[in-house]
């Protein structure tokens, strides 16, 4: 699609916006996908993360849309782990044998 665009006469600066917000639509919804196959709740937090990120992004204008998908992504996965490592430290351990 991208490439359409860039065919059709659509300015450098658009294309630097539509691509990282393409991208990151498209791994926030395989997040989600993932989430209902794997029933994977944090998946589902952090793909819905990623589809607002990606859809607010643009609205800063080039090229600030790179730090905040950096900061606000990079933020949501960092929360996410810190999460999944409380969670997993707060769970018995099941002795095994």
């Amino acid at each position: 699609m991208g490439v359409a665009f860039a065919r059709a006469g659509a300015d450098a600066a658009v294309l630097d916006l539509f691509y990282p917000a393409a991208y990151s639509l498209v791994v926030g919804m395989l997040y989600i996908v993932g989430a209902a196959l794997f029933r994977a709740v944090p998946m589902l937090f952090l793909g819905g993360w990623i589809l607002l990120v990606g859809t607010i992004a643009p609205f800063f204008g080039t090229p600030t849309h790179y730090l905040v998908m950096s900061v606000a992504a990079g933020g949501g996965f960092l929360a996410g782990a810190v999460a999944m490592a409380i969670i997993s430290a707060a769970r018995p351990r099941v002795a095994r044998g």
